[in-house]
């Protein structure tokens, strides 16, 4: 039991700490790419994208996995899990579509600028694959399918990491370029 206690936090633990490091090994090659103001939008926005996804996700893979272990019966995991998707997807769109047409006035008000529009609505589509993927996530969690979990996990943070190095540095993409490396590496 201690064993695999200290193996799920191993897995379920680091890697998001790995992911985060990872993360960390692009400001210096943002910090060369990018003005202070242009530096300074990508972490508002993304404060902006992780204060929706708390909208969006209302906890909902947490419930499932208050749920999940009630029955070992099969159709009933896959009625909780679809009732948790389709939640998921309900909220998320709701939120996103809430945000689109809020635009204008979170540009203005949040942001400070209508002219980072595209970023904005790359940032949508950022929160909508983020949303779905992190519930998604879950599952291989509960059914105790960690090797699974790594796998997709490490491709998605290896995508985020060089196709946003691709788009920023190779392509010269600008801020575009790391949002559609962060599109590229949820969307795995």
């Amino acid at each position: 039991m201690l064993k695999d206690f200290l193996k799920n936090i191993s897995i379920y633990g680091i890697l998001p700490v790995v992911g985060k490091f990872f993360s960390f090994l692009l400001v210096p090659i943002y910090a060369k790419m990018f003005s202070v103001e242009e530096f300074g939008m990508i972490d508002v926005v993304d404060v902006l994208v992780f204060f929706l996804l708390l909208l969006t996700s209302f906890e909902i893979p947490t419930a499932l996995g208050r749920y999940y272990y009630e029955s070992k019966e099969s159709n009933y995991k896959k009625t909780i899990i679809s009732t948790g998707f389709f939640l998921t997807l309900f909220f998320t769109i709701f939120f996103t579509l809430l945000a689109l047409f809020s635009e204008r006035s979170i540009l203005t008000n949040y942001i400070g600028s209508t002219q980072y529009r595209y970023i904005f609505r790359l940032a949508l589509v950022w929160l909508f694959l983020t949303s779905v993927g992190t519930y998604l996530s879950f599952i291989p969690r509960y059914d105790n399918k960690a090797k699974q979990y790594v796998i997709v996990s490490l491709i998605s943070i290896s995508t985020k990491l060089l196709s946003s190095i691709l788009f920023v540095v190779v392509f010269n993409m600008g801020l575009e370029g790391v949002f559609w490396g962060y599109i590229s590496g949820t969307a795995i």
